[in-house]
């Protein structure tokens, strides 16, 4: 058996679940352009029969389908025992959908609530030259949300923490750090992460820093080391939460006397630049908030 997981959006809840190409060895896929019945189970024993349908496009995408009255029992269930998990209108609640291969002809959906009251969430995301809907079926996109929700809150620790936990989560799902912008020693510019031709920067420090992370992006796409590009930022709460440890360290630092202490990139400012630059930024692109919780929930 092989199971992968499912971030649920509108579509979820109408027509069809995109599976993802790492699980496509453990089933036999239809020919392109063509479909085939399944039975998809859920909850206490319960099943409809869906089907796998191979899109004649030019992804080549297979989705579990149960348009129309067919998928009606599998829609209510995602509806009573899934309300945890977002819609696309409502973005941020931590959850996934997990999709086990059983055979050629049998899947099984189960509902996965990521523990909230602990841990970092995703909880917004802007995209450019990809559709929502498009990046959300990307394996590499679910392992990236998957592993911040794995970062647990403490509320004392700053950015360096977070930066530290982000990378050791990723580093296990087997993401390469520190890699070269291009492929040309004489420049030694290094990108936070990258798997196949999937690129991330972690910008959990100060503004000024993400111009050069934009940099670092359309250098790699123009030499052909990355297909798609992602920045990771706080949300405005977040980054407001981390400045004022920063602050208050540094008047410790200081022995009381009052410090400067600059602010940091956040998910608002990130947006609102880009909408500046983005005529001129040709790849698929996109920028994740990062929330954490109430302060008095975090541990």
């Amino acid at each position: 058996m092989f199971s992968f997981t499912h971030i649920p959006r509108k579509s979820t809840y109408t027509y069809g679940i995109t599976v993802p190409k790492s699980a496509y060895p453990y089933f036999e896929l239809p020919p392109k352009g063509e479909k085939r019945n399944i039975r998809l189970e859920f909850g206490n024993g319960e099943g409809i029969d869906a089907w796998l349908r191979h899109l004649n496009n030019a992804f080549g995408h297979v989705q579990i389908r149960y348009d129309g009255s067919i998928g009606d029992a599998f829609r209510n269930w995602l509806k009573k025992e899934c309300h945890h998990i977002p819609d696309i209108e409502k973005p941020g609640e931590p959850g996934f959908l997990e999709i086990t291969v059983c055979g050629d002809n049998r899947f099984r959906a189960r509902a996965i609530s990521k523990p909230a009251n602990n841990r970092l969430r995703f909880a917004d995301v802007r995209v450019h030259k990809i559709k929502e809907p498009e990046l959300f079926a990307l394996e590499h996109f679910v392992e990236m949300t998957e592993a911040v929700s794995e970062v647990c809150i403490v509320k004392t620790e700053r950015q360096t923490f977070y930066n530290i936990e982000i990378d050791r989560q990723l580093c296990n799902r087997s993401w390469l750090r520190q890699q070269p912008v291009v492929n040309d020693p004489a420049v030694k510019l290094k990108c936070d992460f990258r798997k196949d031709q999937f690129q991330l920067e972690v910008e959990f420090g100060n503004a000024r820093t993400y111009y050069q992370d934009i940099i670092k992006f359309a250098m790699s796409y123009n030499c052909g080391l990355m297909k798609i590009g992602g920045l990771l930022v706080p949300s405005i709460g977040f980054a407001r939460h981390l400045c004022d440890l920063g602050r208050r360290r540094a008047i410790e630092k200081s022995e009381g006397r009052s410090r400067h202490y600059s602010g940091m990139m956040d998910f608002s400012k990130a947006v609102n630049e880009f909408d500046y630059i983005k005529a001129i930024f040709n790849m698929p692109f996109f920028i994740v908030s990062i929330e954490h919780l109430k302060k008095e929930t975090a541990q």
